[in-house]
């Protein structure tokens, strides 16, 4: 409970300074402003309690970021620049107003979904309590080593597979020709070896041979290395969603709890920034050196000069770059903008194949929508609008609303499955939680391909359970 109200004292307090900035910076009307404020803080802190679901709270948790925190950060201290892209939006008041509102009411439907699944299917009533087979803790204790090493250096073979080769990374154009083999690739560096560290550091907890032992770094190196293998700076969803499952999975509480938690978010955050920064760099997206008389200097030597300019300006990009990933405000801004919204364009955003537009070196639907073109080059920047955007291809705000309410309550439903099937282990079900959330938030790149994510997802289950009872059949 102490690390619970730290958090929110925190929290409010943040969030206030910056609500009273974008208070004087917002353009539109403040009534919209301030309702559209007061909408997103309540689904944030809605969304956790002590019977919290995970996929509610990521949900929540991302739409909040990709939004409000997202929009009034860059109303308030960049100039209302938007790297993302808005496609022809004119940046009027009234324009403000109607793409707040529409985000707005997004988030109603979602509130309701939440309130409506605890009433009928409370996390405390939960289908039943499983637990794992005896026998699998037994070979966890008797094998724990050979296992460590053996996926530590599955997991370094496999990402330096994938690096080399370029078999899956973001961005970049796949040179794999045996579709089969791009996936399977493509599963093991999302989330399928994220998966199977997440198995054996519930089984550390559960065992209590070590409640902070070595297969919780080893997942914290492995969500490093394949970020940085896919070229992916969204290394913290995979990690934030491991300590979200380990903070429910561990049964002690007070001072201790605390500490170790603090103690591990210091740490995913530092990984985090040094993957952020290390990627970008991977992806030459560093700033240019500058040519003096002939001589390179680099941008390192000039922030020593009185100015600190270089500081200035690389804090300023890699900050932009940072809260640009939080993706949505600007997709919701882009659609708003086009003229033809109507159903048509949904169904023709839901059956467009975007693989073969990126494999031909075109633009999305949504960036061709946008009027972004590319000349054939080998990396490729996509931007998507989100599902609150995606879904407002229709032009409905009420559309929107109802369809986010049922998503919402589905997936909420899923999670509680899930749970039973996976021995109440909250570290994978939090992961496969926060993967489909994060699925929702980035939504619009080949949205008829999203049953893959959720086949992935499903036979993920069935190899953990097939692994499961596989280990416990070798005890004797």
């Amino acid at each position: 409970m102490i690390l619970i109200k730290t958090c929110y004292k925190f929290l409010l307090f943040s969030f206030f300074l910056l609500f009273i900035f974008g208070i004087f910076n917002y353009k539109g009307s403040l009534l919209v402003y301030v309702f559209f404020s007061l909408i997103s803080f309540f689904l944030l802190f809605y969304s956790i309690n002590k019977n919290f679901s995970f996929f509610e709270f990521f949900f929540s948790f991302f739409l909040f970021l990709g939004f409000w925190f997202n929009f009034t950060f860059k109303i308030s201290f960049f100039n209302s620049k938007f790297l993302e892209g808005v496609g022809k939006f004119d940046y009027s008041a009234k324009s403000y107003d109607s793409v707040l509102l529409i985000c707005s009411f997004a988030f109603l439907g979602i509130i309701l979904a939440i309130f409506f699944r605890r009433y009928i299917f409370p996390k405390s009533k939960n289908l039943s309590i499983t637990q794992y087979p005896s026998k699998l803790l037994i070979f966890y204790k008797q094998n724990t080593k050979k296992i460590f090493y053996l996926i530590l250096f599955l997991i370094t073979l496999i990402s330096f597979l994938n690096y080399y080769f370029s078999i899956y990374q973001r961005g970049v154009a796949t040179k794999i020709q045996y579709i089969l083999f791009y996936y399977f690739f493509s599963w093991l560096v999302s989330f399928g070896m994220c998966s199977i560290c997440a198995l054996f550091v519930d089984l550390e907890i559960k065992s209590e041979k070590s409640r902070f032992g070595k297969f919780i770094y080893l997942s914290l190196y492995e969500n490093c290395i394949s970020a940085i293998s896919m070229l992916s700076r969204g290394m913290i969803v995979n990690s934030f969603s491991i300590y979200i499952g380990i903070y429910k999975s561990l049964k002690i509480s007070g001072v201790h709890k605390f500490l170790f938690f603090f103690y591990y978010l210091m740490i995913l955050v530092f990984l985090f920034l040094i993957v952020f920064i290390f990627v970008g760099y991977l992806r030459n997206e560093h700033p240019p050196v500058v040519l003096i008389s002939n001589t390179e200097i680099s941008y390192f030597n000039l922030m020593l000069s009185e100015k600190f300019e270089y500081f200035q300006t690389f804090f300023s990009i890699r900050l932009n770059a940072l809260i640009s990933r939080l993706i949505g405000i600007e997709g919701v801004m882009a659609v708003y903008s086009f003229e033809n919204n109507g159903f048509d364009l949904l169904k023709k955003a839901i059956l467009i194949n975007d693989i073969n537009h990126l494999v031909n070196y075109k633009a999305s639907f949504f960036d061709f929508l946008k009027g972004v073109t590319y000349n054939n080059s080998s990396q490729i920047s996509i931007t998507v609008p989100g599902i609150i955007g995606f879904l407002f291809y229709s032009g409905s705000i009420i559309f929107v609303a109802i369809t986010l309410f049922i998503i919402t309550f589905l997936f909420s439903f899923v999670e509680l499955v899930i749970t039973r099937v996976l021995w109440n282990n909250y570290i994978l079900c939090s992961l496969f939680s926060s993967t489909i959330a994060y699925r929702l938030w980035h939504f619009g790149f080949d949205p008829s391909g999203s049953w893959k994510l959720l086949l992935a997802i499903f036979f993920n289950i069935i190899i953990i359970n097939l692994f499961v009872r596989a280990m416990t059949k070798l005890v004797k």
